[in-house]
């Protein structure tokens, strides 16, 4: 964290439980931390599903598990070339492990159509959200031509 002011710079780690108190001309702000990590920072969750040499085939699945809690916001895939392939999302408590639930509904799940790279918004989701532990799985529906693809989850925590 850094603070900065007309004669003041000073940098350091806030820890859970701990803050900064900065006071100013119209009176004293506060900024806590309350867990672990920097809440509204932007990270990844990503996977790669490989055919090892061979193209992707509909139901390949791969998971992963997250530690902490997440929103998701976008997601991007890049794959090794232009091809086709769609993805649908699903999580899982980690006790529940492996049933999972399809987070993506209806909506657009990472997907590429005759191209190499795409990216878009999260939109018309079932769920967004991602409770800390949980199990992410990336679910083929379908792919031709693709040998490798690595989706990304853009993420705010």
């Amino acid at each position: 964290a850094a603070i900065s002011g007309s004669s003041v710079t000073k940098q350091g780690v806030i820890t859970a439980g701990s803050g900064i108190s900065v006071t100013n001309g119209a009176g004293l702000v506060t900024i806590a931390a309350t867990g672990t990590g920097i809440t509204g920072s932007t990270t990844t969750i990503s996977l790669t599903i490989d055919g090892q040499g061979s193209a992707i085939v509909a139901g390949s699945t791969r998971s992963v598990t997250v530690p902490y809690q997440c929103v998701i916001s976008s997601w991007s895939v890049v794959a090794d070339a232009s091809g086709s392939i769609a993805v649908h999302v699903s999580s899982s408590t980690f006790g529940n492990y492996p049933t999972i639930t399809n987070m993506t509904g209806a909506g657009n799940g990472p997907s590429l159509s005759s191209q190499s790279k795409r990216g878009a918004a999260a939109s018309g989701w079932t769920q967004t959200t991602i409770d800390a532990g949980s199990v992410i799985s990336f679910v083929v529906d379908s792919a031709s031509t693709v040998k490798w693809a690595t989706i990304v989850l853009w993420v705010i925590r």
